[in-house]
């Protein structure tokens, strides 16, 4: 149990993340996080007005309430229906609660196995606690999440697994709302019925990720560090949890730090004539900053999460260029084919740099068929030509193509 979790069960009456139960969105149960169903007969209706968003936290106002009873043979079956007399959003950061670590805590975890100047660990622990804490924010998949690329051997593979089983287990399943995987598979993973996909690829070539991990320090003995794990996880465990939580936007202020900061990281990988992995370059830098902003559970990504975010992501790059062979030709892996040029064109023509480019315009704003738009754009966003902004239902021309 989290710290969440144990606060808004046993100290919050009528609060609660929003589940659904059925197709009514008038009836609804408060559950204490999105990851653990309260198990009570509880229930929540709303008569009039406008219902809450599902998985959102609220504080709820009962006008009255009503026990049904049952009988049964060994006992009584009983529910509580509460009427709503309005409801309000909460933010996370405003509940009480019991931390189980404090985030230097946390990322002191994840140094836990590695032999290596203080540097080195500040970077690959702070990497994968971003990894961990995941992101809202949307990529060309149209999910959040973070996929990485974990630069290592054998050894130190296995040392990763052990380490990401701080995750908790459902969150494996492909019907997991926060999915959460690590493989050797060349196919991208993106399943159906999550909304935020979280992946580990060992030494991907075809794969384009938004961070690496480059795990070629020495190892502390496997005895020493699995005890640790095994002692400390449940606590990580639930500031893992505490951090989902949160939901991070980017604030409007924020977005021309967002752009310099991709047009940023376009050049430095770019400058480099080989690469040891596929760099998304396009939504990297927001998707990372938003789970700077979790880690240290906040509602709004500030700049400070963008500059550590970048700043992380650098470091790791850096190394990266050192510890892996460099078998990718940079100019091959952002290379635009025909139609993505000729799209990439019209559209800049027709909106220019400056302006948001709709989806629902996309269909008569250029010659190439409608077919073809998803993957136009993912690559496009993967070479980090375009840019989007959060929930602005559209993307913004860079104009950083060389």
């Amino acid at each position: 149990m989290s710290g969440y979790e144990y606060s808004l069960f046993f100290e919050h009456e009528n609060m609660g993340f929003v589940r659904y139960t059925g197709r009514s969105q008038r009836k609804f149960r408060l559950d204490p996080s999105p990851f653990w169903k309260d198990g009570r007969e509880i229930y929540y209706e709303i008569e009039n007005g406008k219902a809450p968003e599902k998985n959102r936290l609220i504080r709820v106002y009962v006008k009255e309430s009503e026990r049904n009873v049952t009988s049964l043979k060994n006992g009584f079956l009983w529910n509580d229906t509460k009427y709503v007399s309005r409801w309000e959003y909460v933010d996370p950061s405003k509940i009480t609660h019991r931390k189980m670590m404090d985030l230097e805590e946390y990322l002191d975890f994840f140094k836990t196995p590695f032999v290596a100047t203080t540097d080195y660990l500040e970077n690959i622990s702070y990497s994968v606690a971003m990894y961990t804490a995941s992101t809202p924010i949307l990529g060309s998949n149209m999910k959040g999440g973070i996929d990485a690329a974990a630069l290592t051997n054998e050894p130190r593979w296995s040392m990763f697994k052990n380490m990401m089983g701080l995750i908790p287990r459902e969150f494996n399943q492909t019907k997991s709302n926060n999915f959460y995987s690590y493989t050797k598979s060349k196919r991208q993973l993106n399943p159906l019925f999550s909304s935020e996909v979280n992946v580990t690829y060992k030494n991907p070539d075809n794969i384009s990720v938004h961070i690496p991990f480059t795990l070629d320090t020495e190892l502390k003995s496997a005895d020493f560090y699995r005890d640790k794990f095994f002692d400390q996880a449940p606590l990580a465990r639930g500031y893992m949890l505490d951090s989902l939580l949160y939901q991070p936007q980017i604030p409007k202020k924020l977005e021309s730090h967002i752009e310099f900061k991709v047009q940023e990281m376009y050049e430095d990988f770019r400058q480099s004539e080989y690469a040891s992995y596929n760099q998304e370059l396009g939504s990297a830098v927001p998707k990372l900053a938003s789970a700077v902003a979790r880690l240290n559970f906040r509602e709004k990504v500030e700049k400070e999460d963008v500059d550590t975010a970048f700043d992380t992501w650098g470091e790791m790059y850096n190394h990266s260029l050192f510890i892996q062979k460099m078998n990718l030709k940079t100019e091959l892996l952002y290379r635009l084919s025909d139609d993505e040029r000729i799209f990439y064109t019209d559209l800049k023509k027709a909106f220019g740099k400056e302006n948001l480019i709709p989806m629902n315009q996309l269909l008569v704003s250029t010659a190439v068929p409608e077919w073809k738009f998803e993957a136009i754009v993912a690559q496009l966003s993967h070479a980090g030509l375009i840019y989007f902004p959060p929930k602005a239902g559209g993307f913004k021309i860079l104009d950083i193509e060389k």
